[in-house]
């Protein structure tokens, strides 16, 4: 079973930077991308993956206004790193990684997940 985003709901400000993008780096999928405009919330109507890695540089990457976050599902744990700054985990083992999920950015561009 692999975790993939269900849902998005994006609260950043209707800005030139309120958009995100969302590009797989896994192989075999670089490149393939999702994005949504600020005030979007709903299901994203396609498969995005969150692949199942230990390599940060093979993640999900995500853009926002606080930079770009390249996520990761390790050991059925969803994590993230920030460009420049440092880790997060965004769901603990066990609480919803290998299903899908729902990914909100706040009006600062912060990242939180949850079981869809």
């Amino acid at each position: 079973m692999f975790t993939n985003i269900k849902t998005v709901t994006n609260q950043q400000p209707s800005t030139s930077n309120g958009d995100v993008a969302f590009v797989n780096h896994q192989p075999g999928h670089v490149g393939e991308s999702w994005a949504c405009s600020p005030g979007f919330s709903g299901d994203i109507g396609r498969y995005l993956p969150v692949p199942q890695t230990d390599d940060i540089s093979e993640g999900l990457w995500i853009y926002t206004m606080r930079g770009l976050c390249k996520v990761i599902d390790n050991d059925w744990m969803i994590s993230g790193q920030w460009f420049g700054g440092s880790e997060e985990i965004f769901i603990k083992p066990g609480e919803g990684a290998g299903g899908e999920i729902q990914v909100t950015i706040d009006p600062q561009g912060n990242l939180s997940m949850g079981k869809a």
